[in-house]
């Protein structure tokens, strides 16, 4: 019976910075850790998704102002078990009330820096659940694609949408992107800890809690191939065991005499001298144990002592032993 898996630690954030920020693609410091990028149209709460998942309410700015990033901003999260990744929010896209040449200039800042951003290992790919997947975020999905990028797509905001109906709306917006779609709340915390495995996964990191459930599996696996050959070594000795007790029956079953094989008192007293007179001038060769050990012949041949037989009959797993001659014949 194999041990259920353990369940999987939940994974805290020890501590969690504002790094920087850059109107440039190429502004912000080199990469020193695994990157994850957060896009998506400038009123979906991007902000509020990265608050909620490094536990902190104000890490990254909110405003109900849709298009308030206006930069590439640079953060590190430091988790429980010491591994840390860096989390680059990007400046949201679509309708925002700012001059039309500042909206276009946001394309290809967030162009240059998927594209030549090293550190990037994944993008989050954030959508209102309540608007599914729109043109904008199909598009940004394609060039992704184009860049050999992962994309992780987050459908926010399910606690705005009645009970039997998120389920649905998550598997809607996954259809249409083509890709797993992820539910999540920073409401109530939906879909906190699944999205944080993913991102963790993404970024080639092993954590504290996947290393101890890798260790359990092992410890599970060799605990039951030793069981296993523990098991098999028992009933191999087992059957050999009953193997010799069965050759050492038969062997004694073959050594003892049959009641038509022994000899009456009158016939072996006839036999014993020609038999010592024979013993004396043969070849001394001693006689050959037939199937059965030295110890079940002697056994054997002590039994019929004590039963009052004068001398043991040659038994027909016994080839050296003497023969019997016939009374008055």
């Amino acid at each position: 019976m194999s041990a259920s898996a353990p369940a999987p630690t939940p994974i805290d954030v020890l501590d969690a910075v504002f790094l920087a920020t850059a109107v440039k693609s190429d502004g912000l410091p080199p990469p020193a850790f695994a990157e994850i990028a957060f896009a998506g149209r400038s009123n979906v709460g991007k902000s509020s998704v990265i608050n909620t998942l490094v536990q902190r309410r104000k890490l990254v700015r909110t405003s109900s102002t849709p298009g308030a990033t206006r930069g590439l901003n640079l953060f590190r999260a430091t988790l429980r078990d010491g591994a840390q990744v860096d989390l680059v929010d990007l400046p949201g896209y679509g309708y925002a009330k700012v001059s039309k040449s500042e909206r276009n200039a946001w394309g290809p800042l967030i162009e240059g820096f998927l594209k030549r951003r090293k550190g990037v290992r994944a993008v989050v790919v954030i959508v209102d659940a309540r608007r599914g997947l729109e043109p904008d975020d199909a598009q940004l999905l394609a060039f992704l694609q184009h860049l050999e990028l992962k994309a992780i797509v987050v459908a926010t905001k399910v606690d705005k949408l009645p009970p039997n109906k998120q389920k649905p709306a998550v598997a809607a917006i996954a259809r249409d992107a083509g890709v797993r779609a992820f539910g999540f709340s920073s409401e109530d915390g939906t879909g906190r800890e699944e999205l944080w495995r993913v991102l963790v996964r993404a970024a080639g990191i092993s954590s504290a809690s996947d290393a101890g459930a890798n260790a359990s599996s092992a410890t599970a696996t060799t605990s039951g191939a030793t069981a296993t050959a523990s098991s098999a070594t028992a009933s191999g000795a087992e059957s050999a065991t009953t193997q010799a007790v069965g050759t050492t029956q038969g062997a004694a079953s073959t050594t003892t005499a049959s009641p038509e094989a022994t000899a009456s008192p009158e016939a072996a007293a006839a036999a014993a001298p020609q038999a010592a007179q024979r013993s004396e001038t043969g070849p001394g060769k001693p006689a050959r144990a037939g199937r059965g050990s030295a110890d079940t012949l002697a056994v054997a041949g002590a039994a019929g002592a004590g039963a009052g037989t004068p001398g043991k009959t040659r038994s027909r797993g016994n080839p050296g032993a003497p023969r019997r001659r016939s009374s008055g014949k």
